[in-house]
């Protein structure tokens, strides 16, 4: 999930059935140690929502983990504008 977005969305798409619980842990950690609130809720609202429906939990996980990256990214391209 430290890829480009598309990457790591692609990697939760395509990923085992049974790895949803290992990346649902992955997809919270990730964004509560962002410390951004929005990324949190975002992930949480797509993690409840794969729990809710689960036929379509990997569309759920793959939105979040793009974000995700998405955020990585961003926040290490601003760190590194402001160096």
């Amino acid at each position: 999930l430290d890829r480009d977005p598309q990457t790591a969305a692609a990697a939760v798409w395509f990923a085992a059935p049974g790895d949803g619980p290992a990346i649902d842990r992955e997809l919270a950690t990730s964004a509560l140690t962002a410390h951004d609130a929005h990324l949190v809720k975002y992930t949480f609202a797509c993690l409840e929502a794969a729990t809710t429906d689960p036929a379509a939990g990997h569309l759920y996980r793959a939105a979040a983990a793009s974000l995700g990256a998405w955020w990585a990214w961003a926040g290490d391209r601003d760190d590194a504008l402001a160096a």
